[in-house]
């Protein structure tokens, strides 16, 4: 899982570097759109629930507040 999320966000973060211009705006819609960004919290929201229920290890402390934040 930690290299998909791995990949995920160093995809992601080529994109946002080489089209700043677009993500700019891209953020500014979402923060001027309530529904768009509730439907992005959502969104969020799923998918922490979804890596915290399948990425259950609890073995130590520094794990522990790892996944809940």
């Amino acid at each position: 899982m930690a290299k998909l999320f791995g990949l995920l966000l160093t995809v992601t973060s080529l994109s946002v570097l080489l089209h700043y211009a677009y993500f700019s705006k891209v953020v500014d819609d979402v923060a001027h759109h309530p529904a768009l960004f509730f439907m992005v919290s959502l969104f969020r929201l799923v998918m922490g629930a979804l890596v915290v229920t399948f990425h259950n290890v609890w073995g130590d402390i520094l794990g522990v507040v790892l996944t809940v934040l």
